[in-house]
C-alpha cells in the first residue's frame, strides 16, 4: 500500500467529512465535517488528507490544517 498526503478538494471533500473514528476515540478528535467547516472559514492553513490510493476503498484520512 502507497500513502500520500493531499490537499482535501471539492473532488474529495464529501467522502472526507462522512469519515468517523472509532466511538472510543471521539471524546479527542472533532468530526472531519467540522474540521473542514472550520478550515474553510478560520483560514488558518489547507486540509490535507492520508490517501491510500485505492478507489475502490473509502478515502482513509487525518484531516488536519498545514500552515
Amino acid at each position: 500500500m502507497s500513502l500520500h498526503i493531499g490537499e482535501v478538494s471539492e473532488d474529495n471533500w464529501r467522502e472526507v467529512a462522512s469519515l468517523e473514528v472509532a466511538k472510543s476515540q471521539q471524546q479527542f478528535i472533532e468530526r472531519n465535517a467540522f474540521s473542514l467547516a472550520e478550515s474553510q472559514y478560520e483560514k488558518l492553513g489547507k486540509s490535507v488528507a492520508l490517501n491510500d490510493n485505492e478507489p475502490s476503498l473509502a478515502m482513509r484520512c487525518l484531516v488536519g490544517q498545514l500552515i
